[in-house]
């Protein structure tokens, strides 16, 4: 289904979440924060869809000086941007920026673009790299990314099906994109043409976005990549804040893409590929799926 409004408001998904039911916590040693605070801030945007042409930044506030970090662009679900409803994604960002990562995300296109509705709406992901790159040199918060390292694309629902188009090499190569994650994406036919390391994450419980959809881009999708389809968390994993979302997934996130961008081999390498470790991914919760591929 196309359609998630994740703007639906706090107190109607606090009333589903009476009857609804969410997994179990999990004991973990891992923390659900990096180790840097952040700051956000709005920036009015020509460049982007004229449906509301505005970009969020979120950024690690509390570096050393002259530090600087990796770009990821994040894509919203439908119905997740314009003023209100982008709200909904700031527990994640803040926790994916703290790992040490400048977050662009456009809360333009809430229900579609203005120019071509869904199908150019992974143009506003790919506009905010482009539009971050042109202003870093002039704005402060902006020049703290690092351009020497690569660039992740990142998204939830149709923003994930965004993500996928993102990341043809057409897209990826001009911009150094290296890494690509999907939040329980909206379908789409071309997994084969992604051309980065792919991680995708769903759940059992997703009936807007179902699993089997996550796996027919995930399977013709060329490796390295990642499948998550863990046990109890539906589509709002990426959304508002526990127990509706799942702190983890951006830790998971964030360890994707410092191995792929960051290029690590320690921490974050053994939080994905260490079967040993209690704390990796596939060990971490119950999972109907867990699959990755080097």
């Amino acid at each position: 289904m196309m359609f998630l409004l994740t703007g639906l408001g706090t107190v109607v998904l606090s009333l589903l979440s009476v009857v609804w039911t969410f997994p179990l916590p999990v004991v973990s040693n891992i923390p659900t924060h990096g180790p840097y605070h952040v700051g956000t801030k709005q920036y009015n945007v020509s460049i982007l869809d004229r449906s509301y042409p505005v970009l969020h930044v979120i950024w690690p506030d509390n570096g050393p000086h002259g530090m600087k970090f990796p770009l990821l662009s994040y894509a919203h679900g439908a119905a997740g941007g314009d003023w209100y409803s982008i709200e909904g994604y700031y527990s994640l960002w803040t926790q994916m920026a703290s790992h040490g990562f400048v977050i662009v995300a456009p809360a333009s296109c809430s229900l579609g673009c203005k120019n071509g509705g869904w199908s150019t709406y992974y143009l506003e992901q790919l506009k905010c790299i482009d539009w971050a790159r042109n202003q870093s040199e002039k704005d402060p918060i902006l020049s703290m990314i690092d351009w020497s390292m690569g660039v992740g694309i990142v998204g939830h629902s149709m923003g994930g099906q965004a993500t996928v188009r993102s990341a043809k090499e057409t897209y990826t190569r001009p911009r150094n994109i290296t890494a690509a994650v999907l939040h329980h994406p909206e379908v789409d036919n071309g997994g084969r043409n992604i051309s980065v390391p792919l991680a995708a994450f769903t759940g059992t419980t997703d009936h807007i976005c179902p699993a089997e959809e996550t796996f027919k881009i995930w399977d013709p999708a060329p490796p390295p990549k990642l499948i998550r389809n863990e046990i109890g968390w539906d589509h709002l994993e990426p959304v508002l804040t526990p127990p509706i979302e799942n702190p983890m997934l951006a830790t998971y996130t964030a360890a994707w893409f410092k191995i792929y961008i960051n290029g690590d081999t320690d921490v974050y390498y053994s939080l994905i590929y260490n079967t040993s470790n209690p704390d990796s991914l596939c060990n971490s919760a119950p999972m109907a799926n867990c699959t990755s591929v080097k």
